[in-house]
């Protein structure tokens, strides 16, 4: 009876070990999107793995391919409507959205959600009227409960239905307060498990510095810290969720109004006109084409991909996009399983 009792249990515990054995071998393998641009966004094209590196803490990954990808792209863009926004903001935000529409190519798809106003939704295949209208006029009423900034990229990821590669959403706004039910921790658990990569066209000061290392572990994903030749934007005050959110999807977010009171912002300025723009199709830029690196032997957390010193020095003005932490291999994982 011992005999047989031995037997079952190293039967079992060899079946589990088989188990553990499959799942990890089949989850060995994922696929994350990384963005490598320049300046205005515009990517990189003919690299291969050779020209990269990428590391889970000591651990160096292989990388196994990396192919370019241009493909049609679903866009949802979350702008702010709030009354507390300036009259040259909104028409900045006008000029900004009319841009966005102007660098669709004609494969892409474009949603609208306005939020911290009057609720307007345009879905995917409306045309480019239904997109201007929806920005609400300074004397249109205000009721009931109106939708924070995140409460409104929850339900833009909702109009994607099932996630398709490269999907992204574009926030424009001052900053993400004023949601009822959705916080910036809920946002980058369904950005990771729909794989959408976020950007946003910050019409104030965002913080890429953690300026309050008490509040560091409420984050689901930490505070991001700027570091100096990545090409971000770095401000010690202002909305401390926006450029986590954007970062660690793989996105990014641009400050095109920083709240300088020093500096005037008028849509009658030519240069400001042309800078609104240019930050407008830069972003666009970035979502149209990115690269798809297959890792070999991903386990999860947090890892980095880095140019190699050669490439870094023929290219030093190539900026990397990638989601930052990635969950382990799971049916919620927001890379795509091999």
């Amino acid at each position: 009876m011992r005999f047989l009792r031995y037997l079952l249990s190293a039967a079992i515990l060899a079946s589990l070990s088989s188990s553990m054995i499959a799942q990890n071998e089949g989850c060995k393998e994922v696929e994350v999107p990384v963005g490598i641009i320049n300046g205005n966004g515009e990517a990189f094209h003919g690299l291969s793995t050779a020209d990269f590196t990428g590391h889970s803490g000591k651990t160096a990954l292989t990388l196994k391919n990396m192919t370019y990808d241009d493909g049609p792209r679903r866009v949802v863009l979350i702008v702010d409507t709030s009354r507390k926004l300036s009259a040259e903001t909104r028409k900045a935000e006008q000029a900004l959205v009319e841009t966005l529409l102007d660098a669709k190519r004609p494969e892409d798809s474009i949603a609208l959600i306005t939020a911290r106003g009057p609720e307007h939704v345009v879905k995917f295949g409306e045309q480019r009227p239904a997109y201007v209208q929806a920005l609400p006029g300074e004397d249109e009423g205000r009721h009931g409960k109106e939708a924070g900034v995140l409460d409104a990229v929850m339900k833009g990821i909702e109009l994607f239905g099932d996630p398709k590669a490269g999907d992204a959403v574009i926030v424009i706004a001052a900053d993400l307060e004023g949601n009822h039910e959705i916080n910036a921790r809920r946002i980058a658990k369904v950005l990771e498990q729909h794989q959408v990569r976020m950007f946003g066209l910050a019409l104030g000061p965002v913080s890429t510095k953690n300026v309050a290392l008490s509040a560091q572990t409420n984050s689901a994903w930490g505070f991001a810290t700027a570091t100096p030749g990545t090409g971000d934007m770095v401000y010690n005050t202002g909305d401390e969720d926006f450029y986590p959110l954007t970062r660690d999807s793989g996105g990014l977010v641009l400050a095109v109004m920083n709240g300088d009171y020093q500096h005037t912002y008028s849509i009658k300025d030519p240069k400001f006109v042309g800078r609104v723009k240019q930050d407008a199709r830069v972003v666009y830029n970035m979502v149209a084409g990115y690269y798809r690196v297959e890792i070999a032997n991903w386990r999860g957390g947090e890892w980095s991909f880095e140019p190699t010193a050669d490439v870094r020095k023929a290219a030093s003005n190539m900026f990397l996009l990638y989601p930052h932490t990635l969950a382990g291999c799971s049916q919620d994982s927001h890379v795509a399983q091999k």
